[in-house]
């Protein structure tokens, strides 16, 4: 993970990042990033989020993993321009955040969601390509030739 995953998200955060920003402030936001991927694929994996609510199926992010997961197995491309998988997974971290009792999320808000600690995170957008990649090496692993799903 650190030696393929990590470097590729850094290099993406600092290829989108402002002009402005630190190499500290891309390095912080890179772990943040992948601190979060972590924590919601555990959560979701462990029913700590509601992913039994059909009213959060909208917005899981497994619902991405096994689209990345098919899409891989099929030898599919993701867009490097398009940014569907960041946005959709910047609108769960939000309702991580602060909550939506609409589909039946509490707010975890201990820190690691929130937009004002990690403010780079909250003004960049990254590839399809790249999520595809991260959630794929955090979803799969290649064994006896095949992927296989890791929970």
């Amino acid at each position: 993970m650190f030696t393929r995953l990590y470097p590729g998200l850094g290099k993406a955060v600092a290829k989108v990042a402002p002009g402005d920003a630190t190499l500290e402030d891309i390095r912080n936001a890179t772990l943040i990033l992948l601190y979060r991927l972590l924590f919601v694929l555990y959560a979701e994996d462990r029913g700590l989020l509601p992913v039994r609510d059909t009213r959060f199926d909208d917005y899981a992010l497994r619902n991405s993993r096994l689209e990345v997961g098919r899409r891989k197995d099929q030898g599919d491309a993701f867009s490097t321009v398009a940014n569907h998988i960041w946005h959709r997974f910047a609108s769960l971290s939000e309702m991580i955040d602060k909550g939506d009792a609409s589909v039946g999320l509490p707010p975890y808000n201990g820190g690691l969601f929130s937009a004002e600690q990690t403010p780079l995170l909250k003004a960049i957008a990254l590839g399809d390509d790249v999520m595809a990649e991260a959630i794929d090496i955090l979803s799969f692993e290649q064994r006896d030739g095949q992927r296989r799903y890791i929970n």
